[in-house]
């Protein structure tokens, strides 16, 4: 499909913006020549909206807020650097405040020419109806579900270690170690995720068997050792990383 008939703005069901689906709709929107740099992601024209760290509390948000859609909007508004479109690709898309999902409106409503979107979410439902009807809804298939289960099990075993301590969390690092480069690709989303779950029960509730500010860190050394998991790092270097949270 040439970019010239894809829509302005998708709601991607599933996955995250590193996912394999979602960064084929990013290439398949700035064309073949940019594959490289949009699956690297390191994409100068592709800006990514995610959860940030509450520079006041220090803590990871919760919720995106409508200044980073801002934010992301104004960087947008220039002419792209290097490819014809600019894509704004907003994670946990469901996680946007109203006044975040308002702002975004205004550009899904009167979308500038060289500026597309695209939402990613597990819950569509979630955002306002006027969002949904802007744009088209594509289900990307990597739903929570579709995690193997040894995964699942390998990231819930992580946040168990970082809830009893130290000794524990040394102990699961020997066996992070022992990871295959393929599984450990697939844990660190997973164990992000996870870690968002702890920290929405956390905002509700007020308790977690694991500290905010712990499940905080999580995101960003997660995303971190991603960067470093594609550099080809050996997998024993990055599981000192995501279990060494001072």
């Amino acid at each position: 499909m040439s970019n010239d008939r894809l829509s302005h703005a998708y709601i991607v069901r599933g996955g995250d913006a590193a996912s394999p689906f979602t960064r084929e709709l990013i290439a398949k929107m700035l064309g073949e020549t940019h594959r490289d740099k949009v699956f690297r992601g390191i994409h100068p024209d592709v800006t990514v909206v995610t959860f940030e760290i509450n520079k006041n509390t220090g803590k990871l948000r919760t919720e995106i807020i409508v200044d980073q859609i801002r934010d992301a909007v104004f960087a947008s508004s220039v002419a792209p650097n290097e490819a014809e479109f600019s894509v704004i690709v907003v994670e946990n898309a469901h996680a946007m405040n109203i006044n975040a999902q308002n702002a975004l409106l205004k550009t899904l409503e009167e979308p500038p020419r060289h500026v597309k979107l695209i939402l990613v979410t597990s819950e569509p439902g979630a955002l306002l109806p006027t969002v949904r009807s802007r744009c088209v809804l594509v289900d990307s298939g990597e739903t929570g579900d579709a995690v193997p289960e040894r995964i699942r099990e390998l990231a819930e075993r992580y946040l168990d270690a970082l809830a009893r301590g130290d000794t524990a969390l040394c102990e699961f690092s020997f066996e992070l170690d022992d990871t295959d480069k393929a599984d450990f690709a697939l844990f660190l989303p997973e164990a992000r995720r996870l870690a968002a779950a702890l920290l929405r029960k956390y905002a509700e509730t007020g308790a977690s068997p694991v500290p905010p500010r712990t499940l905080s860190r999580i995101a960003e050394l997660t995303r971190e050792a991603e960067t470093y998991l594609e550099q080809n790092v050996n997998v024993t270097h990055i599981a000192a990383l995501v279990c060494t949270l001072d």
